[in-house]
């Protein structure tokens, strides 16, 4: 990765970041007016993470041919196919960044 990447290296970097991130949104507590933008902004993060983990985890794997998968594209869906949770952390992610969710029902 680059210097773009904040001196993260790896996919096992990434999800250490996740488990900060969930901390984070966990330390944050109950859903309430006052803090409601904070904790969506714990969410939201927590969301990214997990979903951008996969590109990681397939650039990692195509450099060391562990990956059985033609394209991201088709990786990510036999992810979200083995994890629901994870195509929901996708919506999260792509809606908080499009501010709608176009996909397939899983």
């Amino acid at each position: 990765m680059s210097e773009f990447a904040f001196g993260l290296k790896s996919p096992v970097e990434m999800i250490e970041k996740l488990e900060r991130e969930i901390n984070r949104l966990r330390a944050a507590g109950k859903p309430s007016s006052e803090d409601h933008k904070r904790q969506a902004d714990h969410a939201i993060n927590c969301a990214l993470t997990a979903w951008h983990i996969s590109d990681s985890v397939f650039v990692a794997g195509m450099k060391t041919a562990s990956v059985d998968a033609k394209s991201l594209g088709n990786f990510q869906k036999q992810l979200i196919d083995d994890c629901l949770e994870l195509g929901i952390c996708k919506d999260l992610a792509n809606g908080s960044k499009h501010f709608k969710i176009d996909r397939p029902e899983y």
